[in-house]
């Protein structure tokens, strides 16, 4: 009896595990090399600008992971100041100088479709206008 309880809360574990790992990997933080890829593979892509020099995350970040995860859609969070994805650099150029930050931008075959100023949005406005633009 011991044997089983303790392999269905092991599997338990795992199976929530794998859950919580799953939701999450909606958005990712991409680097300016796959932005640049996007363009000139003409890609299609969510794109989310977060330029915050601090590597903290707008509070518009943790929506769009919200709607990225409940419409199951692919959302790449880009920040400036980080532009191999991970180590934050003082910046006195973008490479991408058409992406501006705390907005979600739609990009279709490379372009700019549709963007969205997420940071200029109110809380109640902000979950309604986001899983609006994310199809």
């Amino acid at each position: 009896m011991r044997k089983i309880l303790i392999g269905v809360l092991l599997g338990s574990s795992l199976l929530l595990a794998s859950c919580g790992a799953e939701s999450s990997n909606y958005l990712s933080t991409t680097s300016v090399e796959e932005i640049a890829d996007i363009k000139t593979e003409q890609e299609s892509a969510y794109v989310l600008v977060d330029s915050d020099s601090q590597g903290n995350e707008g509070a518009y970040v943790d929506t769009v992971r919200e709607v990225a995860t409940e419409k199951k859609k692919d959302v790449l969070l880009f920040n400036p100041f980080q532009p191999n994805g991970e180590d934050l650099e003082e910046r006195s150029t973008q490479e991408h100088p058409e992406l501006k930050g705390g907005r979600l931008y739609e990009m279709i075959d490379g372009e700019i479709s549709r963007e969205l100023n997420v940071s200029a949005l109110t809380e109640d406005e902000l979950k309604d206008q986001v899983t609006n633009f994310i199809k």
